[in-house]
């Protein structure tokens, strides 16, 4: 060999020269190996020794790029794994080993002398290889499909969803993800998320962008929207116990319908039996529906009480007494739809659809009493007829000047002197009294007559009594549809819904 050097003794200082120095390049080896002899040095010569430092490189390079890829991955890392991914779609591999200054020298000597080969092919096939053994993503995949079937279910409780949803307004890591778990109460999903989740061999997540996707997505909160007199709800996942104290706080008198949109699944966790779903219609359009614990939707009418009022009676005869109002119809009931395509505890939902009692019809008022007519006893004949003690032997002028108290008006009076007296009297209260005396003179006597008769006063009319109210008509029950839309699958639930009872006719006044 040429200078100092056998071939053998060439080799080794060509194998020593590059594990000593990472960035050693073929012409710094020449250097090293010949110093200003260099120029000596045959072109064949040159090329054998470049080839003999490229091909030792690559010998290191494969060793450490193997052990560099078994750590990183076996210990999970995300942080390489996506470096490594990123730079590979960059068509530059050896970035992703800047941290490991050894290997990344040698890496940076074979590129620059064009020299790769088929090192990073082979590289990338190691570390799907290893990434397929060590820190596979497909649990993270099977989680987040979990996560997904959950939420879907409409079997996620409201206190879970509701940490969830605070959850979703943060960036947590995979640590922090389980340590959520932990806290939430251990049903059968929890248990079956934490299961996939401790699966995970990542030290962190590696595609927390779709994790986030999904949060966001099922977690956002309702949305509550008016529009002619309907009031809707839409959202992925709803729970009534959550969106009913939004409803109510809508004037009643502005809506007629309350329509829940849930996209993928409604939960029933709470009665409707307030004033404000009197008479309202109600309807749920999802992919399912679940009701959680025993729970009632009371759409009835608004009815009426037994009982009424009198019309005003009259306090004229002139006047009849008033008529009675009729009665208000009963308040009909409202109509539920609920379309689902599954419904989980149908049997536990109550729902009443009664339309309202009617109101009774009021009394009409009572006529005025007609004035009684005023009659004549004995006492009081004896006290108005003229006191006298003989007909014939009394004076004419005590007969002709007799007069009743001054409440007796005089209304008519005839007469002729020393032969009649007819007169007629009134008094206040209508009795008419006849007063005659009269002489019937003969050739030898005279016969004498008194008439004195006293008639009660005529009663008056009253006036009528006011015609009856009708009850109001009852109310009419409501509708019910529980059904699959897609296949007419019709489901059961308790239903209670009767027409409402008219009012009572009012009584005809007195």
């Amino acid at each position: 060999m040429a200078f100092q050097y056998t071939e053998e003794e060439l080799a080794l200082a060509i194998n020593k020269n590059v594990q000593d120095d990472e960035s050693l390049t073929p012409k710094n080896a020449i250097f090293q190996l010949f110093g200003s002899n260099e120029s000596s040095v045959s072109t064949q010569l040159k090329i054998f020794i470049g080839k003999e430092v490229l091909k030792k490189h690559k010998l290191i390079c494969k060793f450490l790029l193997r052990n560099h890829l078994l750590n990183k991955l076996k210990a999970g890392s995300t942080e390489f794994i996506k470096k490594f991914i990123d730079f590979q779609r960059k068509d530059q591999i050896f970035e992703a080993f800047t941290d490991n200054k050894n290997l990344y020298l040698r890496l940076i000597v074979l590129k620059n002398e064009n020299s790769f080969g088929s090192l990073l092919i082979d590289c990338s096939r190691m570390f799907y290889r290893l990434k397929e053994k060590f820190a596979s993503s497909d649990n993270e995949t099977e989680m987040r499909k979990f996560l997904v079937v959950w939420f879907q279910s409409s079997f996620m409780s409201r206190n879970i969803y509701e940490k969830f949803q605070k959850l979703s307004k943060t960036n947590f890591s995979l640590m922090e993800f389980r340590r959520f778990l932990f806290t939430l109460k251990h049903d059968v999903n929890v248990r079956h998320l934490l299961k996939w989740t401790n699966s995970i061999k990542t030290d962190n997540f590696m595609e927390p962008q779709k994790l986030k996707g999904i949060l966001d997505a099922f977690c956002k909160e309702a949305v509550l929207e008016l529009e002619d007199e309907t009031l809707k709800i839409k959202g992925h996942l709803i729970f009534l116990s959550a969106v009913k104290p939004e409803i109510e706080m809508y004037e009643r008198e502005n809506i007629k319908h309350v329509s829940i949109f849930a996209e993928d699944a409604c939960t029933i966790d709470s009665d409707l039996n307030n004033n404000f779903w009197k008479g309202m219609n109600f309807s749920v359009i999802t992919n399912k529906i679940n009701v959680n614990g025993i729970c009632k939707i009371v759409l009835s009418g608004n009815g009426y009480v037994e009982g009424n009022k009198k019309a005003k009676s009259s306090n004229d005869p002139n006047f009849n007494g008033k008529d009675g109002e009729d009665g208000d119809p009963g308040e009909s009931s409202g109509n539920i739809a609920l379309l689902t395509k599954e419904f989980f505890n149908s049997t536990d939902l109550t729902i009443e659809l009664n339309g309202g009692r009617g109101k009774d019809g009021d009394d009409g008022g009572d006529g005025f009493d007609g004035r009684n007519g005023v009659g004549v006893s004995r006492s009081d004949i004896n006290n108005l007829i003229v006191n006298y003690n003989s007909l014939y032997r009394d004076s004419w002028s005590k007969f002709q000047n007799y007069s009743p108290p001054n409440n007796w008006r005089n209304l008519e009076d005839y007469g002729s002197s020393g032969e009649y007296i007819w007169r007629k009297y009134q008094d206040e209260n209508g009795r008419i009294m006849t007063y005659s005396f009269a002489a019937d003179k003969g050739w030898t006597y005279t016969t004498y007559e008194i008439y004195f008769i006293i008639q009660g006063s005529n009663g008056t009319s009253g006036s009528s009594g006011g015609k009856n109210g009708v009850g109001g008509e009852g109310g009419y029950r409501g509708s019910y549809v529980f059904q699959n839309p897609e296949t007419g699958e019709n489901f059961s639930a308790n239903v209670f819904q009767n027409s409402g009872k008219s009012g009572e006719n009012g009584k005809v006044g007195k």
